[in-house]
């Protein structure tokens, strides 16, 4: 089995990764008769973390990591709805249950990283806020102040994030 990462930046940079290896799969859903949304990677975080851990996709490890992070989902949509939202808070809570689900991780273990997701969104969405940028920036003007491409910021973190002052 390959390494669970020791650090919170080393956990956001692996559900970075596992997501865009999901989102792989994106191009071929018509193929198989489906399209696949963003908002549908969560299913495939099971299969991702097998791959990511380096363990067999046997039935067994299939259906405990599928069942770990389809009860995730259903917990985080009936707890917390404002998250799921976002399709990469999502995949990252189903992807950390998953893990729960293999054995791999305790429910504490995974709690603390789905708390410091939920505390610092930005951490994970970053890469989302920063394509939101540049699609903003593409109708604002070539010179920016730096109070205007702040505020810009701020309020692109703000849509992303769904908060609103």
């Amino acid at each position: 089995m390959k390494p669970l990462p020791t650090t919170m930046e080393a956990w956001i940079a692996e559900i970075r990764a596992a997501q865009e290896d999901a989102a792989e799969a994106i191009p071929f859903g018509p193929l198989a008769g489906v399209e696949i949304e963003p908002e549908d990677l969560f299913h495939l975080a099971p299969n991702v973390a097998l791959k990511f851990r380096g363990l067999a996709p046997s039935r067994r490890n299939i259906a405990r990591a599928t069942d770990a992070a389809l009860a995730s989902y259903v917990a985080t949509t009936s707890q917390s709805p404002d998250l799921v939202r976002f399709p990469t808070i999502c995949f990252a809570f189903a992807y950390l249950a998953s893990h729960y689900g293999l054995g791999l991780m305790s429910e504490p273990q995974v709690d603390e990283i789905m708390a410091y997701i939920t505390d610092n969104p930005e951490a994970l969405l970053a890469p989302v806020l920063e394509a939101k940028l540049v699609v903003a920036l593409e109708e604002e003007p070539e010179e920016m102040a730096a109070e205007d491409w702040e505020r810009l910021r701020a309020r692109v973190r703000q849509e992303a994030t769904g908060k609103r002052k």
